[in-house]
């Protein structure tokens, strides 16, 4: 019974339009013309879980709505001076030897301490050397098959996600950073990414016959004329 009230508001809660859309959200775009990076839901975080002592509860996590207004496009920083992306380029500067990496090391005087660091997302455990050992391993394997086989979608449990700013622009947020990372620093021609969040400023420029900036017709023009773009092969 719980369970399916939990889906119920999931349905409740999910915006439509991100299923409607589902394969126009999807293009493969050229990495290396994704230069900012930014986290709209992430602010006030910390701060949050500070004063409350949680998480923040899965139905608020689920409202993230396709158009997505407010000044979050403003917000960004540049993707190649986050810390991904310089763990990354120093990954690969190093010839794949993390041990000589500033993150590894980091991580293995934390483990000294006795401190146990805990990645949610990716269900891992960093409580020992052996485990920061392996951690790091999965990064060389993915930089080994993406310079072998050049990125590969659906190889992840996830899509690598990008937001729409509303000069059109696209903005990395947080599911697929590390696999950004990697092609950018490899020079890919080209990856598959998944849209997110649209500014809604950007869809009213393409607004058909008056038509709401909302609605579904329009944001597939809107999506197909970014398809034509440059920064989308």
């Amino acid at each position: 019974m719980r369970l399916e009230l939990k889906e119920n508001i999931k349905n409740f809660l999910v915006d439509k339009r991100h299923q409607l859309l589902k394969s126009e959200l999807k293009i493969i775009v050229n990495p290396n013309l994704i230069h900012q990076y930014g986290m709209p839901f992430k602010k006030g975080d910390n701060l949050r879980k500070f004063i409350l002592r949680r998480d923040k509860p899965y139905y608020l996590t689920l409202r993230k709505p396709l158009l997505l207004s407010g000044n979050w496009d403003l917000d960004v920083m540049l993707f190649k001076n986050y810390s991904t992306s310089i763990f990354i380029q120093e990954l690969v500067e190093n010839d794949l030897d993390y041990t000589r990496c500033r993150r590894y090391q980091d991580m293995i005087e934390r483990v000294n301490r006795g401190e146990v660091k805990e990645l949610k997302g990716k269900k891992v455990v960093l409580d020992s050397v052996e485990s920061v050992n392996m951690h790091m391993q999965y990064y060389v394997e993915i930089i080994k098959s993406m310079s072998k086989n050049g990125f590969i979608e659906g190889l992840a449990k996830d899509s690598v996600k990008v937001m729409i700013g509303r000069d059109g622009s696209l903005i990395k947020e947080e599911h697929g950073r590390h696999r950004l990372a990697i092609a950018q620093v490899l020079d890919l021609n080209e990856i598959t990414v998944k849209i997110t969040h649209i500014h809604p400023e950007w869809v009213k420029k393409y607004q058909i016959n008056g038509m709401s900036s909302s609605d579904i017709k329009v944001i597939k023009w809107a999506l197909n004329n970014l398809k034509k773009m440059e920064t989308v092969v």
